[in-house]
């Protein structure tokens, strides 16, 4: 997941990716799974997010990094519990089986869609 997540961001031009950044978090150190310099982006991949723990995820990144921006991207099979996680995180992605990175309205949508072909 992490792969893909990185790979949309170059894909768009954005070319300071790091993983496993570390963050100051009181005593002792966190790791955000993807890091973009130029955007000062931040993005998590959970494979079962809990909305509890990201939001204390984001209050320590919040510590170190104000300004910073924090993505929550989530596996394609959690992207109906999307929607209730994007007030955990700035930004909610969810990534795809194929590789495509969508916002969660995207990819409701598609869902949709591939649902009325199935009947």
């Amino acid at each position: 997941m992490r792969l893909y997540v990185a790979k949309c961001l170059w894909d768009n031009g954005f070319r300071s990716v790091s993983f496993e950044k570390s963050v100051p978090n009181g005593y002792e150190n966190m790791y955000i799974d993807i890091y973009e310099e130029s955007l000062v982006l931040f993005v998590e991949c959970e494979r079962y997010p809990e909305r509890k723990s990201v939001i204390e995820r984001l209050k320590g990144l919040r510590d170190a990094y104000p300004t910073a921006r924090f993505v929550l991207a989530v596996q394609d099979r959690m992207g109906w519990r999307a929607p209730g996680l994007s007030q955990a995180a700035d930004e909610v992605w969810v990534v795809c089986r194929d590789g495509r990175v969508l916002t969660p309205a995207e990819w409701a949508e598609e869902r949709k869609t591939s649902k009325k072909s199935l009947k």
